[in-house]
Order: C-alpha cells, then sequence, then structure tokens
C-alpha cells in the first residue's frame, strides 16, 4: 500500500511597512487621473531655503528626500500649503535673519528652451493665444514630476504669461532680452488667531496665484524667493 506523503515547508516572509511620508511632510489623497499619472497619494512639505530662487538649488534640497519639486494639484492642496507656509516664514525669518514680508514658494515648473527662445524672438508673443506646442497647456512648461496635473496651476496666473521680462542694451544697437522663467506659489495669508489647520476647507481667500521669477536666483531675496515646495508618493 503506498502512502502519499505531504511536505509542508515553512515559507518565511517579511511583512514590509506600508509606504509612510516622511517626518515633517503632509499626505494628502488625489484622484487619479491620466494626466497625473494615476497617482492617489501624495506627500508634501514647504522647507525654508535661504536661496529657494534657483532652480538648481531647490531641486537639489527636494533630492535629499528623493522627492522633486512639487506643485498644488487643486485649490484644496493649495490652502492647505498655504496654511503650512506660515511657519516656514517663521523659521525663514529666525535662520536667514531675514525680514520676509510676502513668502514665496518656489513650486514644480519652468519654461521649455524652445518657447523661451520663442518669445526671446517675439517680445510680443501670448503663449496664451498659440495653438501649437508652445501653448499654455501644451508644452510651454517642463515638470520635474510626472505625477501632479499642473492644469489647476497654469490656470490661476493672473498677470498671464510671461510676466517678468529683462532687457539690456550694448554697443552696436545689441539688445539681450531675459524672462522670469520659474514657477512659483503666492500662497494665502492665514493671519487670524482663530484660524486652525482643520478649518481649512472652510476658509475662503483668493482662487490661488502663481507668478514666474528667475530660474537663476539672481532677484530671489528681493522676491521673498524662502519657500521650496517639496512632494511625491509615500515611501
Amino acid at each position: 500500500m503506498s502512502r502519499l506523503i505531504l511536505l509542508f515547508l515553512s515559507i518565511p516572509f517579511v511583512l514590509s511597512a506600508a509606504p509612510k511620508c516622511p517626518e515633517d511632510f503632509v499626505r494628502v489623497e488625489r484622484t487619479p487621473t491620466v494626466k497625473n499619472n494615476h497617482t492617489s497619494d501624495w506627500c508634501f512639505a514647504v522647507l525654508a531655503l535661504d536661496r529657494a530662487g534657483s532652480r538648481d538649488w531647490a531641486r537639489g534640497l527636494c533630492a535629499n528626500y528623493n522627492y522633486t519639486l512639487s506643485i498644488p494639484e487643486s485649490l484644496e492642496e493649495f490652502r492647505l500649503i498655504s496654511a503650512y507656509s506660515k511657519g516656514v516664514t517663521a523659521a525663514a525669518e529666525r535662520d536667514f535673519n531675514k525680514t520676509i514680508t510676502n513668502l514665496l514658494i518656489a513650486v514644480d515648473g519652468e519654461f521649455t528652451p524652445k518657447c523661451k527662445a520663442k518669445m526671446v524672438r517675439n517680445w510680443r508673443y501670448k503663449p496664451k493665444k498659440d495653438k501649437g506646442e508652445c501653448g499654455l497647456h501644451q508644452n510651454l512648461f517642463s515638470f520635474d514630476s510626472s505625477n501632479t496635473d499642473p492644469t489647476f496651476a497654469l490656470d490661476r496666473n493672473l498677470e498671464g504669461y510671461p510676466n517678468g521680462r529683462s532687457e539690456s542694451g550694448f554697443p552696436g544697437g545689441i539688445s539681450i532680452a531675459r524672462y522670469a522663467s520659474c514657477l512659483a506659489m503666492d500662497p494665502d495669508r492665514y493671519d487670524s488667531a482663530e484660524f486652525k489647520y482643520e478649518d481649512i476647507t472652510n476658509h475662503t481667500l483668493h482662487d490661488g496665484f502663481f507668478h514666474l521669477t528667475w530660474c537663476d536666483g539672481s532677484e530671489g531675496e528681493e522676491q521673498n524667493m524662502f519657500g521650496v515646495l517639496c512632494g511625491g508618493p509615500p515611501q
């Protein structure tokens, strides 16, 4: 009589910890769409940096957390980031010995070189009217992160694009134009002593405001550029 012997092998396994946000980062839920690469979970933090006006320095700061520059995807995120930025203003004033009247935050997004060249050749160029590759919602901007839909931010520029231009003249009739090309966020102000973070959904100020700053940081201090928005999925 044959016998069937079953051997049960114990297979060891390790329970991995659930992904989470780094310390001091806030976790938010997002609606997955094609434009945000089906992202449903996001971590962000507004971090103080005395050279936030330099895009390279801002990127480098986010890389320390294995994240990239980020940008709010909705009005709710904009207001939440605005609320937390108040603490960043206090930290920057203390650490950098500065008086910051209106904190600006470096966020993801800058003009593509091809579209910027188009503006340099034609100072009357208006991206909002361009139906081609340099249109506002086409390839006017490049973004470090592919996990955020930039539509909200691109539609919240009250001055239109471009909104910062500098021109220098040289002998022989030479004129060289420069453009502010990197996106910055102008957060809402939450100065009421009664305001608490949990009241964020009931707080109504303006509907978000973004504009352009100089990417090399040459005028960062004058523009109160002392904050950087870093973000990415939980790790």
